[in-house]
């Protein structure tokens, strides 16, 4: 029977650690040539349609449990001050590598959220995928916002508990594709739309 995955610390380490594509750069300068990129591509293009309708001229950022950083290379191509946040130090040191290739600059940080005290506020907070692993969402929001310099901008994307999150994330993530440990995701986290605003 294989060990169920609960989304700790030490085992999203250990995922990063063995997972094959976890060295995959995803952003790309020019047009994208798969799903992925295009998928980061169309996020980065929301993320900064909404900045600039929102007037947001400051330029210093954060990615909460930021991953390899492939949205956080986009804010690097386009003149931002970027701090990568996680807690897994092996996706820091992937991070690490895929912004020296790319020739971005970045400041990283391993740390968990809640243990993370530098005393600096940013003009802009996001986080993906990441809300999903919290049995209470509260705290890690108040956390984020704590960052969140007076009159900016936080986005917080995650997964819809609906029967299509399900078949993605889990069934073709986990199970199909074997992209992540089974057990990654627990489908009860998932969060509706509704839920997030409250």
């Amino acid at each position: 029977m294989k060990k169920k995955f609960f989304g700790s610390v030490e085992a999203f380490d250990t995922n990063w650690k063995k997972t094959p594509e976890a060295n995959n750069i995803y952003w790309v300068k020019k047009k994208p040539i798969n799903q992925i990129q295009f998928s980061f591509n169309m996020l980065w293009k929301l993320f900064h349609n909404i900045i600039n309708n929102n007037k947001i001229t400051g330029k210093k950022v954060i990615e909460i449990g930021c991953g390899r950083g492939t949205i956080s290379s986009y804010f690097a191509d386009n003149g931002y001050d970027v701090t990568l946040l996680d807690s897994s130090n092996t996706a820091i040191q992937i991070a690490k590598k895929i912004f020296t290739k790319n020739k971005h600059k970045a400041y990283f940080v391993t740390s968990t959220l809640e243990n993370y005290n530098r005393f600096e506020t940013f003009d802009i907070i996001f986080s993906i995928g990441l809300m999903e692993h919290y049995k209470k969402i509260d705290k890690p929001l108040i956390d984020q916002i704590k960052l969140l310099k007076k009159g900016g901008l936080m986005f917080t994307a995650t997964l819809n508990r609906s029967l299509m999150s399900y078949l993605k994330a889990i069934v073709g993530a986990e199970y199909i594709l074997r992209w992540l440990p089974i057990g990654t995701h627990d489908w009860n986290k998932f969060l509706k739309p509704e839920e997030l605003e409250k």
